[in-house]
C-alpha cells in the first residue's frame, strides 16, 4: 500500500510554519505522485524528531552538550594549576572527585581563601612572599580560566547562530519560483544563494536571524548591529531578495512570487540529539531523486 506525496508535502509545510492553502504551493500539493508506505513512515518519523529553534534553545541534552563544550578548557586549566602548584595527592583527588566544573573552580576559591588565612598568620617576611606570589599565580590561573571559558561560549553561540541563520536563508531561497525548471529547487535555489552572497558583498549588507522575531533581516557588514539602510531607509529583506532575483531573471515573470509581510519568519529545525537517522537521509535521498 502505499501513501500520496501531496499529505506528506502539505504536513512539511505546516510543520515549516508555511500555509499549504498558500496558491504557490498549488502547483506542488496537485502532485498525484505515491511513495512507499516505508519512506513515508521514516519521513513522518524523522519530522517529529526535529525541534525548532525555541525548543533547540530550551533543550537539555544540547544546553548539556554545548555546555561541557565551554568548559573544556576550564577543566585543563583546573589540571594544569594542580601541577604547577604541586598539589598533594589527596587535593587533586578531591578535585577529581567533583563532576561539576563549578564545583572544581569553587575548590580553587576555596583553597586561594586557605592561603590568604596562612599568609594573616605567617610569622616570617619569607612566608609571606613565598603565599603572595603563590596567591598571584592563582588569581593570574583563575582569570585565564574565566576568559578561556567566555570566549569559548561565545564562539559556541556565534556557530549556532550562523547555521540557523543559514538553513533560514536556505528556506527563503527554496520557497521562491524560478525561471529555469529544469533544474531542482536545491539548484535554483544554491544558484540563486551564489548571485545574492555577491550582490550583498557589492552592497556591503549581510543577512542575520532576528532573535526574537525569528525574521530574516538585512543588517551593516561594517556595523553588524546596525540595520542595513539604502538612501537613509531601512530595507525589508523579502523585498530586496524578491527585486534582486527578479532583476536578474531567474524568477518566474508569469506568476511572481506572492508577496510576504515584512517581518516573515522561516523556522529552523534542528534533528533533535544532533543526529541524522541514516533512514531519514535515504528518504530525502529518494525525493530528491524524484
Amino acid at each position: 500500500m502505499s501513501q500520496k506525496l501531496s499529505s506528506l508535502l502539505a504536513d512539511i509545510l505546516r510543520r515549516a510554519n508555511l500555509n499549504p492553502a498558500d496558491p504557490r504551493f498549488a502547483d506542488m500539493l496537485s502532485l498525484t505522485t505515491e511513495i512507499n508506505d516505508d519512506v513515508h513512515a521514516d519521513i513522518t518519523q524523522a519530522l517529529s524528531g526535529m525541534l525548532t529553534a525555541e525548543e533547540a534553545r530550551s533543550n537539555t541534552d544540547l544546553q548539556r552538550h554545548f555546555r561541557q563544550q565551554s568548559l573544556n578548557p576550564v577543566d585543563t586549566e583546573i589540571e594544569r594549576w594542580l601541577d604547577e602548584l604541586n598539589a598533594p595527592d589527596d587535593m587533586r583527588t578531591e578535585i577529581a572527585g567533583q563532576k561539576n566544573s563549578y564545583t572544581r573552580l569553587r575548590r580553587v576559591l576555596e583553597k586561594t581563601r586557605e592561603l590568604e588565612a596562612q599568609k594573616a598568620t605567617a610569622h616570617t617576611a619569607a612566608e609571606k612572599r613565598s603565599i603572595q606570589q603563590k596567591m598571584d599565580e592563582l588569581n593570574t590561573q583563575l582569570s585565564t580560566m574565566q576568559q578561556q571559558a567566555d570566549e569559548r561560549i561565545a564562539l559556541t553561540q556565534k556557530e549556532s547562530e550562523q547555521r540557523l541563520t543559514d538553513f533560514a536563508l536556505r528556506s527563503a531561497l527554496t520557497t521562491r519560483k524560478y525561471a529555469n525548471t529544469k533544474l531542482s529547487p536545491k539548484e535554483n535555489s544554491d544558484d540563486a544563494r551564489a548571485l545574492l552572497e555577491a550582490h550583498l558583498l557589492s552592497k556591503g549588507a549581510t543577512v542575520q536571524l532576528d532573535k526574537d522575531t525569528q525574521a530574516l533581516r538585512l543588517m551593516s557588514a561594517s556595523t553588524p548591529d546596525q540595520p542595513y539602510q539604502e538612501s537613509g531607509r531601512m530595507i525589508d529583506f523579502n523585498d530586496f531578495l524578491d527585486g534582486f532575483l527578479a532583476s536578474k531573471g531567474v524568477l518566474q515573470i508569469n506568476d511572481p512570487v506572492t508577496p510576504r509581510p515584512s517581518g516573515t519568519t522561516f523556522l529552523s529545525h534542528i534533528p533533535a540529539q544532533g543526529r541524522i537517522p541514516a533512514s531519514n537521509i535515504r528518504a530525502i535521498a529518494e525525493m530528491d531523486a524524484r
